[in-house]
């Protein structure tokens, strides 16, 4: 596997501009959820620097569609309701190569595309299929009772059962690209496949980057975005020595666990806000403390190193890579530790102005260039 820690050399940067790429969703409500974000940030900068691109979107959202109308320009975008209308889309638009994630669903039906049309498919691993039924990181404590019903469905079922028809469908596909250190790690170890290679998520670093502005004495607390994400008697207690410290709480995520904490604490909700609104809570709140277990990434969390402000997370997982690369946050061992942090954290004077970071858009979408003229030669 090739080490992406190293600045990209001069020679990627002479692309042929005619290439041709499909990207392929399906089932999505959304432009905001964590599996989307990657390939709206990749349209944007792949489309300004003159690829042909084509958005397929089967059976999504109105949201979704109309957020892309709006904000991305000079793409073939094209929603349908039924499979058959997608592979023809994709027969007579005749990508150069169709990308896609492996969530099971799309991973899926992008198998049975390849099955029927001579088509080069790059699936960008973020999800791990089955991984969640050998997990212990998810807390449902509070969740509702359908999700309890589900995981315990899911734990019953051996994982080999859910690995293998997973894996036979990666293996299927031109190039297998995993979105961190750890998802790399794990798609070896438990499924026995060899990315091609690790492309961090891009962030939108023109909107996420280092802001002058005014610090105020507060700190943003990320919720997650479903209930298993945190453990909420401990988001209680981290609640609890926050204010014990007078700090103002800012949460954000998980907006049905905003309005819980909301009575019990003094909590600033941040719900339905914008990316340059979110940019401007980051730059001024002195920490970002993230209390989830299971990240493959973490949007927020880079988000938030981006703009300057450190992140207070565990030490496990692909939260714990963002910290290490960008040396801007707090890594705790357990809660315990998590707790003490917060007791004895002292807000630096002046921000952190580093990057740019694996994540920054312009370098992930340079990378996926290159596996993309690879994939062609």
């Amino acid at each position: 596997m090739k080490e992406n820690s190293e600045p990209l050399s001069s020679e990627l940067t002479g692309y042929n501009r005619e290439k041709k790429l499909c990207f392929f969703l399906s089932d999505v409500n959304t432009p905001f959820e964590g599996v989307v974000r990657p390939f709206i940030n990749w349209i944007m900068e792949l489309n300004k620097d003159g690829y042909k691109i084509y958005l397929m979107l089967l059976n999504c959202g109105c949201d979704l569609k109309q957020y892309i109308e709006k904000n991305i320009e000079g793409i073939n975008l094209e929603s349908v309701r039924n499979f058959d209308a997608a592979m023809e889309y994709i027969r007579t638009t005749k990508p150069d190569v169709v990308i896609t994630d492996d969530y099971f669903p799309r991973l899926r039906l992008i198998a049975k595309i390849k099955n029927k049309i001579n088509i080069k498919t790059c699936i960008y691993v973020q999800v791990l299929h089955g991984i969640h039924s050998i997990s212990d990181s998810f807390n449902l404590d509070s969740a509702s009772i359908r999700m309890k019903i589900f995981y315990r469905c899911l734990k019953a079922i051996p994982f080999n059962f859910l690995k293998m028809p997973y894996k036979k469908l990666l293996l299927k596909q031109s190039v297998i690209i995993a979105n961190s250190q750890i998802t790399a790690t794990i798609l070896q170890i438990l499924y026995g496949i060899e990315p091609c290679e690790i492309i961090y998520p891009p962030v939108n670093t023109g909107i996420f980057r280092f802001y002058m502005l005014e610090e105020r004495n507060q700190v943003l607390l990320y919720l997650g975005a479903v209930d298993d994400d945190v453990d909420q008697n401990f988001a209680r207690k981290i609640c609890e020595t926050l204010q014990d410290r007078g700090f103002k709480i800012v949460a954000l995520g998980n907006s049905k666990l905003q309005e819980r904490m909301k009575n019990e604490f003094r909590i600033h909700e941040s719900i339905n806000i914008s990316d340059q609104e979110l940019a401007k809570i980051y730059s001024e709140c002195i920490l970002t403390i993230c209390p989830q277990k299971y990240e493959m990434f973490g949007y927020v969390v880079a988000e938030s190193v981006s703009c300057g402000t450190p992140v207070l997370a565990f030490n496990c997982m692909g939260i714990a890579e963002i910290i290490t690369h960008s040396r801007l946050g707090y890594l705790a061992n357990n809660k315990k530790d998590f707790i003490k942090k917060i007791e004895c954290f002292v807000p630096k004077k002046i921000k952190s102005k580093e990057g740019p970071y694996l994540w920054d858009i312009s370098y992930s979408s340079k990378m996926l260039k290159h596996i993309i003229e690879q994939t062609n030669d």
